[in-house]
This record gives structure tokens, C-alpha cells and sequence, in this order.
């Protein structure tokens, strides 16, 4: 028997729902074995979600409204109810069916109770499946919201939170790459005015074209940005220094 982590992590409450069924189940499968059997894949990393698809409870999604007859919309809050389920069995107890992997499916409990002892047709297996597959998706998206837009184009909380800080990450990136290119064409530039004269231009492009390749690769090392850095300051004061010298 393998070990499943994402059981061992559930609260001892959620946990001991599985520990009962899996004491009906004739072939001694573990309860770690029920809970990967019943619960969807998508659930299965939170007790709160497995327990809303097994108990019911209400979930809420933020969703994008378009507005009528503009271009804009809203974010709005949509309330869904989840209902309570059973462990069904495909074949019913009073005709021999047991609790085995193979004869159960989550159901809700009303249908599941209102069938007494006779066996799931296959539209209410066929609803059952349907059923269990929304409610996973509402469940998930309730508790991983997932904005949806007008366009169809997707856009997350984690995205949206996350947004300032990948635009400030960008400018940085567009930031340094700007100032390393600028580093290095000034090296390029100073090293071809100062070549001999009497070199052709291409010989003066192949010879500056080191020390700017060079330059600008080192102006993204904490070396580089560094002398940078330095260099920036002592124009800035040069500068300033002319601007207050015009002022007196």
C-alpha cells in the first residue's frame, strides 16, 4: 500500500470519514484508498474542499459581468449550494451489492435515499457523474477563484495579485537591459574614435566590437552595475555642480 500524503495532510475529521467506510468495505481497501476513489482529483490537496463535496455547504466565485449595451462590466459574486452526498451503491444492499470500489459512487443523498433498495439506473449513475464533476469545479474555483472575461480570456487572483510585482520585474529587466546596451555602445564608441586613423571602418568595427559585447555583458554582474552605478552619480554631480556654478 503506497503512501498517499495528500490524505495524511487532511484535518483527523475529514480523515475519519474515510476511516468509517473504509470499515465497510469487504476487500480491506485502506481509507486512504476511499478517499482517492470518491474524492476528484481537484479536491483532494484540501480537507475544506473534500468536506464541502462530502457534507454540502455553500460556495461563492467572483465572475465577470458585462454590462448592457457598454463596453465595460463588473465583478460580481455568485452564490452556488453544494448538496449533501452519500456513499451510493450501484447495486443495491438488499440485492447483494456491497461496499466495494467497483459498486460505489458519490451521489446526493436525497436521490440516494429515495431509491430504497433498488438498484442506480444508469441515467442516475450518468447524473451522478455529471453532478460530482460541477460540483468539484464549483468547489475548486470557489477556493482557487478564477475570473472568467467577457473575451473568454482568463485572468486569476494569484494573477492579478501578482501583477504589480511581474510589471516591476519587467520594467527591471527593461531597465537593465537599456542601460547595459547603452554601457557598452559608450566603450564601443570611445574605443573607435581612438583607433588609428588610417584603419578602415571595418577593421575599427571588429576591434571596438569586443570591448562592447564586453562591457555589456559585464554591466549585468553586481561588478558591472556597481561601476555603473558610480559612474551615474559622478555625472549627476558634474552636473550638478554646472547648474549651481550658472546660478552664481
Amino acid at each position: 500500500m503506497s503512501f498517499n500524503i495528500q490524505f495524511a495532510n487532511l484535518e483527523p475529521s475529514v480523515q475519519d470519514k474515510f476511516i468509517a467506510i473504509a470499515r465497510k468495505d469487504p476487500e480491506g481497501r485502506s481509507a486512504a484508498e476511499w478517499f482517492e476513489h470518491l474524492v476528484p482529483e481537484s479536491l483532494q490537496d484540501s480537507s475544506q474542499e473534500t468536506e464541502v463535496f462530502m457534507d454540502g455547504g455553500t460556495v461563492t466565485q467572483e465572475v465577470w459581468v458585462p454590462d448592457q449595451g457598454r463596453g465595460s462590466g463588473h465583478w460580481d459574486t455568485v452564490e452556488h449550494t453544494i448538496d449533501d452526498r452519500d456513499v451510493s451503491r450501484i447495486e443495491a444492499g438488499a440485492n447483494g451489492g456491497e461496499y466495494t470500489h467497483d459498486n460505489t459512487i458519490m451521489e446526493d443523498s436525497s436521490t440516494n435515499r429515495s431509491r430504497g433498495g433498488e438498484d442506480m439506473t444508469e441515467t442516475e449513475y450518468a447524473d451522478a457523474v455529471e453532478a460530482n464533476s460541477v460540483d468539484a469545479e464549483l468547489i475548486d474555483g470557489a477556493y482557487t477563484p478564477q475570473y472568467e472575461l467577457a473575451e473568454g480570456t482568463e485572468l486569476t487572483t494569484q494573477s492579478l495579485e501578482a501583477g504589480p510585482e511581474l510589471i516591476g520585474e519587467t520594467l527591471g529587466t527593461v531597465s537593465e537591459t537599456l542601460i547595459a546596451g547603452y554601457a557598452g555602445y559608450k566603450v564601443g564608441e570611445y574605443v573607435h574614435k581612438n583607433l588609428p586613423e588610417h584603419w578602415s571602418s571595418t577593421d575599427k568595427l571588429l576591434v571596438s566590437a569586443g570591448p562592447t559585447l564586453g562591457t555589456t555583458l559585464l554591466a549585468f554582474t553586481p561588478p558591472g552595475q556597481f561601476a555603473i552605478g558610480c559612474y551615474a552619480v559622478w555625472k549627476i554631480t558634474k552636473l550638478g555642480f554646472k547648474f549651481v556654478s550658472k546660478l552664481a
